[in-house]
């Protein structure tokens, strides 16, 4: 922030005194941190976790990675997160349903972002119950012909999916206990002694 003008009446003393500190949120709200300008100091300040863009590295982390292994000629033949997340969705042929866990999972960091902490936590809750889901099936299928191979393993895509996940879940919760106990706090401080 510049400040011009005179020191005298509505000048520039008299505007840093009607707006001491100004928050920055807009800075690094990645790093979940905020940039406090106090006068022309800039400092950082530690704001807030960000669990959404915890949660997408997370998932983006995950894309990079093995999901799962089967005992098919190559047990690591599988592609890795990044093609099962364009072509999982053909597992729902096959009666697989983890992948809708991503379209969840999408709506969920929405949610986060427009502070709807309820929807998020119910998004997130739903992806989680889809992606655990493929814990239970012993088979995939493998390739064009219908030929379905044993799972035998899971990689640190799945897992780090997983986990993509919960951090969603915890952080809308968080925020949603957050929010819930200002309310109350604001409502309990309105009423009047008696």
């Amino acid at each position: 922030m510049s400040v011009s003008g005179s020191w005298g009446t509505g000048g520039s003393f008299y505007r840093l005194m009607e707006k001491p500190i100004r928050l920055y949120q807009a800075d690094a709200p990645f790093l979940g941190l905020s940039m406090v300008e106090l006068g022309n100091n800039r400092i950082m300040v530690k704001k807030d976790i960000s669990y959404f863009w915890i949660s997408f590295l997370l998932f983006v982390l995950c894309l990079t990675q093995d999901a799962y292994y089967t005992d098919g000629g190559n047990p690591s033949a599988w592609p890795p997160g990044w093609e099962l997340f364009l072509y999982g969705w053909l597992g729902l042929l096959g009666g697989i349903f983890a992948w809708l866990a991503n379209p969840a999972l999408i709506i969920a960091w929405v949610m986060l972002r427009k502070k709807q902490y309820e929807k998020a936590m119910i998004c997130s809750v739903i992806a989680l119950l889809f992606s655990v889901s493929f814990l239970f099936h012993e088979t995939v299928l493998s390739d064009a012909t219908g030929r379905r191979d044993t799972v035998t393993g899971y990689g640190y895509a799945y897992w780090l999916w997983l986990l993509s996940q919960a951090v969603v879940l915890y952080g809308s919760w968080r925020k949603y206990s957050d929010t819930k106990a200002v309310i109350s706090e604001e409502a309990h401080s309105e009423q009047p002694e008696g």
